[in-house]
């Protein structure tokens, strides 16, 4: 069934700006149009959704337009590179919880002088 961008918007969860931004920036392939209006189809409804699913993990533009690529070329390499990125966020994670081990001890430690807190010392 092909649907309008208004109501494609409204089903994905995005603006209607959104949608031709994506399209304008070629992270999906040219919407038809009928009348000078987009029509989108089912195969279009996927390609946004798996872009908006990539800005949601906080892919930039190019990231995604890379991904896309190398998602329809070379699945495995694909793959490979959401590995790599998992694993970015895996450090990240690691040190954000270190970080917070931290601050979660010097808030409860209560000292009154750092000079003698165990905490900081």
């Amino acid at each position: 069934m092909d649907i309008s961008v208004s109501e494609a918007a409204r089903k994905l969860g995005v603006s209607a700006s959104t949608l031709r931004y994506y399209e304008s920036a070629g992270l999906v392939p040219a919407i038809e149009r009928r009348g000078g209006r987009r029509v989108y189809r089912p195969s279009d409804l996927a390609a946004l959704r798996l872009v908006i699913l990539a800005r949601k993990t906080g892919m930039g533009i190019a990231q995604i337009r890379k991904l896309r690529g190398l998602l329809f070329a070379d699945r495995a390499r694909a793959d490979q590179k959401l590995s790599e990125q998992i694993s970015v966020i895996d450090a990240t994670m690691d040190a954000l919880a270190t970080q917070r081990a931290l601050l979660s001890r010097l808030a409860a430690c209560g000292c009154a002088d750092p000079v003698v807190c165990e905490v900081v010392g």
